[in-house]
């Protein structure tokens, strides 16, 4: 449980008012529902089921605060109600209902001060859903890299809509890690096509790779495999190009020195 959550909750237990229980309508007798007496009740209920969260019981505490969304429609309970439903469904594991459930409370509540949380968990759930073992397949075998994939895009996103925010400097790790993956994942297959004198399905590889990620840790050994098929394909104007790019852009790195090398042996 977060801390804000606990601090609404102390709030209303001690300043609500404990005077008055219920009120009656000035026409017809009709009772209505005390609102401080409305808002202690909301309080005390999800406190329990907080309880409940925190000895990891998910699918009851999912239930019951469903509950309290209900009982409680106008409290702000039932608001972080919602939100708790989606933590339940992630803590389960259950990532696709959690986005969806993060999702629902960000369009629901846009302006709420747990949004920023729900759009990181949302980055979060993407992230535990990529497989991890597909790491180095050979194209043959090559699985599906949706979920890494959209795991990019979403931690992408979030860190160009939000810079700097508490959250921020934990998914830019998560964003090095997935793109890092993914870059080394296009090398392989280039490596494993250039092996295999499929020079333009290696091509396409290293060029995706360094149009989709030229951040990553890859864009040397992807640049130096680039103008190698280049090359073998009698691009040498391409291959030439490919090779300052290397030289000039990582001069400290081993094929950065060999590109240098190769441009001045061959005068390029």
């Amino acid at each position: 449980m977060r801390m804000s959550f606990f601090s609404i909750f102390i709030r209303f237990v001690f300043y609500s008012s404990f005077s008055v229980l219920l009120l009656f309508a000035g026409c017809g007798g009709k009772q209505s529902v005390d609102p401080d007496s409305y808002t202690e009740a909301a309080a005390f209920d999800y406190a329990s089921v907080e309880q409940v969260f925190e000895r990891k019981d998910y699918d009851l505490a999912r239930s019951q605060f469903a509950e309290i969304a209900r009982e409680y429609p106008y409290s702000q309970f039932a608001t972080l109600s919602e939100l708790r439903i989606a933590d339940c469904y992630f803590m389960e594991h259950g990532f696709p209902q959690a986005i969806d459930a993060y999702r629902r409370f960000v369009r629901f509540h846009p302006r709420h001060e747990e949004v920023l949380y729900a759009e990181s968990q949302i980055v979060r759930a993407y992230y535990e859903q990529m497989p991890n073992d597909w790491f180095l397949m050979p194209p043959v075998y090559e699985r599906e890299l949706g979920t890494a994939e959209s795991a990019y895009q979403a931690l992408r996103l979030f860190l160009t809509s939000y810079p700097e925010t508490i959250y921020s400097e934990e998914l830019a790790v998560l964003y090095e890690e997935v793109m890092n993956r993914l870059a080394d994942h296009e090398l392989y297959v280039a490596e494993f096509y250039i092996d295999r004198d499929n020079y333009i399905a290696a091509g396409r590889r290293s060029s995706y790779l360094l149009t989709n990620y030229p951040e990553a840790n890859a864009v040397p050994e992807a640049l130096f495999l680039y103008a190698r098929v280049m090359l073998e394909t009698n691009d040498t104007e391409q291959a030439s190009e490919t090779l300052h790019r290397l030289a000039e852009e990582f001069p400290d790195h081993q094929l950065g020195r060999d590109a240098a090398q190769y441009i001045e042996r061959y005068s390029l």
